[in-house]
């Protein structure tokens, strides 16, 4: 890549510096400031310069605004002329009532001469890497960037010790974790538990026979009438005996 970059950039200064000798040879400014000036120079047909002194100059537009010009330190109010370092319409106006040349006043940095010093500066060719000098060090490997891991990249900046997490990644405290509190379902239509409406036995049962009575109420209150005996109960009642 170095030495890609480094031809490139000896064609360029081979290509502008012919392009300075050849195509604008006798010229004092460039192509490109030159087609502005020609394009401001259209602008200052609508500008009339009232003259002060030699150097100083109050110019009116068509539209009634006015600027005060000053061609000595070639500046403008319009701060235009400033800037670029070209003059702006209002100055070419004050020119041409001086007949001065206007390329006289442009900056420096926009002429052939100033472009040409610009890319006077070499580059010196070399040879191949098969004839550079060896020397007695290890050649740089390439970096190692290691496998490629699977699954998308993440996109969050690595945060230092010191640094609390960001919403996402924050830890929950474990004193703000309630336990899940245990839940029994109820059926709403035998309001018995262990089951819902929708899986309910006796609702069915009650839908084939509507005159019958639940299986498991009439079970339930004979239990209670004739409770099953237990062992407890059993040795209870033969102490009393």
């Amino acid at each position: 890549m170095l030495e890609w970059i480094r031809m490139s950039l000896m064609k360029r200064l081979h290509v502008n510096r012919d392009k300075c000798e050849r195509l604008w040879e006798g010229k004092k400014l460039c192509p490109t400031v030159r087609e502005e000036l020609n394009r401001r120079m259209g602008k200052a047909c609508d500008c009339i310069a009232l003259k002060s002194t030699s150097e100083l100059y109050e110019v009116e537009t068509f539209d009634g605004r006015r600027y005060s010009m000053d061609l000595k330190n070639m500046s403008c109010s319009c701060r235009e002329w400033d800037l670029s370092g070209i003059p702006c319409c209002h100055g070419l106006s004050a020119i041409g009532v001086e007949k001065l040349d206007m390329v006289d006043l442009v900056h420096s940095c926009y002429t052939i001469e100033t472009y040409n010093k610009v890319y006077i500066s070499t580059l010196q060719p070399m040879v191949g890497v098969d004839r550079w000098e060896k020397t007695g060090y290890i050649p740089p490997l390439p970096p190692n960037f290691g496998k490629k891991k699977k699954g998308r990249p993440s996109r969050a900046r690595r945060r230092g010790v010191d640094e609390e997490p960001s919403g996402r990644t924050k830890k929950k405290n474990k004193t703000e974790i309630l336990p899940k509190q245990p839940f029994k379902v109820s059926c709403s239509s035998c309001k018995h538990a262990g089951h819902n409406e929708r899986t309910c036995e006796w609702k069915k049962f009650a839908e084939e026979f509507p005159d019958e009575t639940p299986p498991e109420k009439e079970q339930n209150s004979q239990d209670v009438e004739n409770p099953p005996l237990t062992v407890s109960k059993i040795v209870s009642d033969f102490l009393v005996d």
